[in-house]
Order: C-alpha cells, then sequence, then structure tokens
C-alpha cells in the first residue's frame, strides 16, 4: 500500500525552493542536476501559487474548478 502523502507546509515550499535556487545560481548547469525531485516540486508549487502558472492539479489533490474564466492564455 502508497504511503500516505502529507501537505507541505508553506515554509517547507519556500525552504526547498530557495535550496533548488541556491544550487543552480551557485553552480549553473551542474547546480540544476543536484536539484531533487522534491526541490524542483517546490519551484513548481511556488510558481503555481504565485499565479504565473495555472493551477497543477496533481499537486492540489483537489478537483480545479475549470469553470474559471482567465485572460490569460496558455
Amino acid at each position: 500500500m502508497a504511503a500516505e502523502l502529507t501537505p507541505l507546509t508553506q515554509q517547507e515550499i519556500f525552504q526547498r525552493a530557495t535550496s533548488a535556487v541556491d544550487k543552480i545560481d551557485q553552480q549553473g548547469p551542474r547546480g540544476v542536476a543536484l536539484c531533487s525531485t522534491e526541490e524542483v516540486e517546490a519551484m513548481a508549487l511556488l510558481l503555481a501559487m504565485s499565479g504565473l502558472l495555472p493551477p497543477l492539479r496533481a499537486c492540489l489533490r483537489t478537483p480545479v474548478n475549470t469553470d474559471v474564466k482567465t485572460s490569460r492564455t496558455f
């Protein structure tokens, strides 16, 4: 049986995303390769939370309201 998923707190998301950005900033392309999947997930969540991307259905674990209209096109 799969382990129960625990939602990340906002602080955990910020910490993981910051760790990834620091690696990339300090080491360039090698830093990208050193990022963990958790750090990449946190960066994606942070982008979605900021409103720069549409909601991430897989990470929200809840249905997305598709009736909402947006002026952005993707």
